[in-house]
């Protein structure tokens, strides 16, 4: 699943490693004052300031690019308690991973598969939400990049996705206890155990098998150590293979959520830069980028937000009018 609200083909990193800064970044963050943007935009969130200043650092270098990420700005604009609540939401399902205690033998498949399931359970109802959410708003928003969110959220979370999570997580809890198929090797050790689980209708997360339930039985005595040993043995050999899906799940669900937060900071970042800069008494507004190569540069109402923001002072806006003014390097 891709968000996309950044780049129209890519994912936005809100660090200085999503794309390495040109060489003049540094300098210009520091003769510009960028630091007074910066903190105006995050207002003390760690994950805005740095969404914000990659955006800045890192400059986009097409109109279309521009384009694209300004119609995402002017619907959080719009719809403001729109982007926040995604924010939120995708905020819940990170702190759902990390309430779940992970224990220091975490290399147990059955621990791994025990704690991946009850993550799995807790973001089943933040997806619910992001849903919801999408299910009320997601007709009023206009731009390319909120309009594809919204069709992948439909597409790739809808009613049988969900439901079909639930009944596998419900097989995979093992409450009536686990039933696998092994061989014997030579000496009797057992070899190849495969967990056996009732077989989930339509896609499915993990493979399995259905399988009757075994004829014969044994039981071990309470006080035999031993035997509760190596039948945890036998369990985790079993387990591997599904508890590395059942994790490699939980990564797949928890990476939209950090990347929807992310690539969702930089325009939360935005939306206070200009509540700020409205308060302080100067106008905002998103420019018109002009295609490549023409020979056009008409401005009104230019000013500094860093000398205002520094200043919390209205600064006297410049006007530019130099049509025809060609560049020389």
């Amino acid at each position: 699943m891709k968000v996309h609200l950044m780049h129209a083909d890519a994912d936005f990193v809100p660090s200085a490693g999503d794309r390495r800064p040109p060489s003049w970044a540094a300098d210009a963050e520091q003769d510009l004052e960028l630091g007074f943007v910066l903190d105006a935009a995050a207002a003390g969130n760690a994950l805005v300031w740095s969404a914000v200043r990659t955006a800045l650092l890192v400059p986009l270098t097409s109109r279309a690019a521009v384009r694209y990420r300004h119609e995402v700005l002017e619907d959080a604009r719009a719809h403001p308690d729109v982007v926040r609540a995604l924010y939120d939401v995708a905020g819940r399902a990170i702190a759902a991973d990390k309430s779940v205690f992970s224990s220091v033998f975490r290399l147990r498949p059955e621990l791994v598969l025990d704690r991946s399931l009850r993550v799995l359970a807790l973001l089943v109802d933040v997806v619910e939400e992001l849903r919801a959410l999408v299910a009320e708003h997601g007709d009023a928003l206009r731009s390319r990049g909120l309009r594809g969110f919204v069709a992948t959220v439909r597409r790739d979370l809808d009613d049988a996705y969900l439901a079909e999570l639930r009944e596998t997580l419900d097989h995979l809890a093992r409450k009536d206890g686990l039933v696998m198929s092994a061989g014997l090797a030579t000496g009797g050790a057992t070899t190849e155990q495969v967990p056996r689980l009732p077989r989930v209708a339509g896609r499915s997360l993990f493979s399995h098998v259905a399988l009757r339930k075994p004829t014969y039985s044994f039981t071990i005595p309470d006080r035999d150590e031993a035997g509760f040993e190596a039948l945890g043995a036998l369990r985790d050999r079993a387990l591997v293979g599904v508890a590395a899906a059942a994790a490699s799940a939980v990564d797949h669900v928890l990476s939209f959520f950090v990347t929807l937060r992310g690539e969702v900071a930089f325009y939360l970042g935005c939306l206070a830069l200009a509540a700020r800069l409205e308060e302080l008494g100067m106008p905002v507004s998103l420019p018109d980028v002009l295609e490549p190569g023409t020979d056009t540069l008409d401005a009104a109402g230019l000013y500094d937000p860093c000398l205002v923001l520094r200043t919390e002072k209205p600064a006297v806006p410049s006007d530019v009018h130099a049509e025809g003014c060609a560049s020389s390097s």
